[in-house]
C-alpha cells in the first residue's frame, strides 16, 4: 500500500511520484482496488504483483497532477476524502503547489476550500475510472476529548513546528498557553464518556459515508483514520457506521 497526500509543496514531489508510478508500470505491477483488498482479507490470493495507491484528504492536485498520469498508465487510486473540505463549484481551485498544513489552517480560519477537490472533479475522475472513494471523516478530527496527553504541545509528526525541529526556529506560544490552546480547553469543554465518544464517531462517519455515496452513486465501505489515530471503541463505531475496511498509518512501517 502506498499512501500519498499532496504532490509538491510539503508532500512527495510530483516528479518523484511520476517516477514511482512509471517504475511500477515497468515492473508489471497493477493497482489494487478496494474490492481486491476485501477478497484478500477473506483469504483469497492476489494474482500477480499489485499495489494499493491511496491519497488522504482529497487535495486538488489529485485532479490536476495525479489523475492524468494514472489514466495514462492504467492505474486506479483510492481517495480518502474529508467531506467537509469538498470545494463548492463556484470557488476557484488552487493551481500552484499545495502545502497541506497551510491548506488546513486556511480552511479553519476562512472556510475557503481552494486546495481541495470539487464534486465535479471527483465525478469526472470516477467516470474515467482513475479513482474510487473512501471516507476520511467529515471534519478530520484527531482524538477523543478525554484522551490523556503526554505533552503540552502538539506532537504529531505532520504538525509543522514538529517537522521543523532542528531547523530554523519557528514562533512558539508561551508554555502556559500552548497546552490549553492545543487541547481546545474552554468552559464549554467536558470529558466525554466512551458511550458519548462512540456515538459521536459513529454519527460523523455515517454522515461522511452517506455524503460520499450520494456523490459517487455507489457504496462506500472503506475509511482511513484521520491522523492515523484510532482505538477499539472507534473501530466498533466505524463498523456500526457501515465500514468494512479501516486503514491507518504507522510511520516508518
Amino acid at each position: 500500500m502506498l499512501c500519498y497526500h499532496n504532490l509538491g509543496g510539503n508532500g512527495v514531489p510530483f516528479e518523484n511520484f511520476s517516477d514511482q508510478m512509471r517504475w511500477l508500470k515497468a515492473k508489471g505491477v497493477r493497482s489494487l482496488s478496494l474490492e481486491d483488498v476485501k477478497e484478500y482479507m477473506r483469504g483469497e490470493r492476489i494474482k500477480g504483483p499489485k499495489v494499493l495507491i491511496t491519497f488522504d484528504d482529497g487535495f486538488r492536485d489529485i485532479y490536476t497532477r495525479a489523475a492524468p498520469l494514472l489514466k495514462e498508465l492504467g492505474f486506479q487510486a483510492t481517495v480518502f476524502m474529508i467531506t467537509s473540505r469538498i470545494r463548492p463549484e463556484h470557488e476557484p481551485g488552487q493551481e500552484d503547489d499545495i502545502v497541506s498544513d497551510e491548506a488546513h489552517e486556511h480552511y479553519v480560519l476562512t472556510g475557503k476550500r481552494a486546495a481541495w477537490l470539487s464534486r465535479g472533479e471527483i465525478r469526472e475522475m470516477l467516470h474515467d475510472g482513475v479513482i474510487e472513494l473512501g471516507s476520511h471523516s467529515v471534519r478530520h478530527r484527531k482524538y477523543r476529548v478525554s484522551k490523556p496527553r503526554l505533552s503540552e504541545i502538539p506532537y504529531h509528526w505532520a504538525y509543522a513546528p514538529y517537522r521543523q525541529l532542528g531547523e530554523t526556529p519557528v514562533p512558539v506560544l508561551a508554555p502556559e498557553l500552548a497546552g490549553p490552546i492545543c487541547r481546545g480547553e474552554s468552559p464549554s469543554c467536558y470529558k466525554e464518556t466512551t458511550e458519548q465518544f462512540s456515538f459521536r464517531v459513529e454519527q460523523e462517519l455515517r454522515q461522511s459515508r452517506e455524503a460520499l455515496e450520494a456523490l459517487s452513486g455507489g457504496p462506500i465501505t472503506a475509511m482511513a483514520w484521520p491522523w492515523g489515530a484510532y482505538c477499539r471503541a472507534g473501530q466498533r463505531a466505524a463498523q456500526a457506521a457501515g465500514f468494512e475496511l479501516l486503514f491507518t498509518t504507522k510511520r516508518g512501517a
